[in-house]
């Protein structure tokens, strides 16, 4: 059996490629846009670490994905977190606080 009770969403966000609003996601989805870019320049330098051949050995052979922008920017004082302590933190740590907040 289905619970009918009523819910109420309260509040939503997300972070996507080309996409830090729900507005910008939907019009994404909307308009079936690719976020699919070369790798951003400022990841890690492509000339050094890209080779077209997979058998090519402590090479990427992949240089395109979808790249959240400003994935630096982080507020570590926010948080009540040291800056030693947020250099350690995994990027989906400081973005589940950033959303969450």
């Amino acid at each position: 059996m289905l619970n009918k009770t009523p819910i109420a969403i309260v509040g939503m966000s997300c972070r996507f490629p080309d996409a830090n609003k729900l507005k910008e996601l939907w019009k994404l989805l909307i308009n079936v846009e690719s976020t699919i870019t070369e790798m951003p320049e400022d990841r890690w330098d492509l000339k050094k670490f890209y080779d077209p051949d997979p058998s090519t050995p402590n090479k990427a052979y992949q240089k395109y994905g979808s790249f959240l922008k400003n994935i630096h920017d982080f507020d570590p004082i926010l948080f009540n977190i040291s800056p030693a302590e947020a250099i350690e933190m995994s990027p989906s740590q400081k973005l589940m606080l950033e959303l969450v907040w």
